[in-house]
């Protein structure tokens, strides 16, 4: 048992790290001065920010487009999501700033600046949709899954392994509260960590969560144009939602409220759009 377990747990650790990367078309040079460009862009940007709004903001969409290069090359880190999920937020386009900080999220994990921004980004959004309660208790599962990074979740698999494993073999020769309360505690942590690595390492539940990326949405009954709206007011950017199904040009979404609808897929983004599309 003690072999099958060390063995899956090296498994994953080798899985999460030869993750097959997308080959990119800019030279390491080209990356570097991308992305030299996208933060001198930025900070000028800050500069700006005070005195010349409609310049500021033209330097934060510039940043963007350098950091938005990066990422179609292959440059996919959380860093680099979150500074343009930051730029995509001081040039006012909310959709895609929280879409790219919960990219990132999947990267950096428990990062507090991250979610700090996150949440304010959250805060902006015109439509607020609160989530019912078995949406809330969900939404805490998966927060917690989602904060802290893989790598994370393998440290802490394998240090429960090790603690549980090590505890019961003292506990077989000398009794202990102390050692009852480390198996107790090590036994679930070490399930639950290890579920919640395997789920990304093995894709087992693929992420199928969007965000709306335009404004005055309009959600329908149906996957079509002729379908009357479902809600009296259409959906703004930055809402987040669970995918349920894409039919052609048309999404069939959850919102965090249990409510469904269907709109067109040229008004959102997925946060892994290979899950939603496989």
């Amino acid at each position: 048992m003690n072999r099958g377990v060390i063995f899956l747990f090296c498994v994953m650790l080798t899985a999460a790290f030869v993750r097959a990367a997308i080959a990119g078309t800019l030279s390491d040079e080209q990356r570097k001065q991308t992305l030299s460009e996208a933060q001198a862009d930025y900070d000028k940007g800050v500069s700006l920010k005070r005195d010349q709004g409609d310049a500021a903001k033209k330097s934060f969409e510039s940043a963007a487009q350098r950091f938005q290069l990066l990422v179609d090359d292959g440059v996919v880190n959380g860093p680099v999501l979150f500074d343009l999920g930051t730029a995509y937020m001081q040039a006012g386009d909310l959709g895609k700033a929280i879409l790219n900080y919960k990219r990132a999220e999947r990267l950096m994990g428990s990062d507090e600046h991250l979610h700090t921004n996150l949440e304010y980004a959250r805060s902006q959004c015109r439509t607020q949709v609160q989530a019912s309660a078995e949406g809330a208790i969900g939404g805490v599962l998966r927060r917690w899954h989602e904060r802290f990074s893989l790598w994370t979740r393998l440290v802490v698999f394998g240090g429960a392994y090790l603690c549980f494993w090590g505890a019961l073999m003292v506990r077989m020769k000398r009794r202990g509260r102390v050692l009852g309360f480390v198996l107790a505690v090590a036994l679930p942590v070490w399930i639950v960590s290890g579920a919640s690595a395997a789920v990304d390492v093995f894709g087992l539940m693929p992420n199928r969560n969007g965000v709306v990326v335009a404004d005055n949405v309009v959600v329908r009954k149906g996957n079509g144009e002729g379908f009357d709206a479902q809600f009296n007011e259409p959906l703004h950017e930055g809402v987040e939602f669970k995918t349920i199904e894409v039919r052609g040009d048309w999404a069939n979404i959850e919102l965090p409220d249990g409510k469904t609808g269907w709109l067109q897929t040229s008004a959102v983004e997925f946060v892994d759009p290979q899950a939603v599309r496989s």
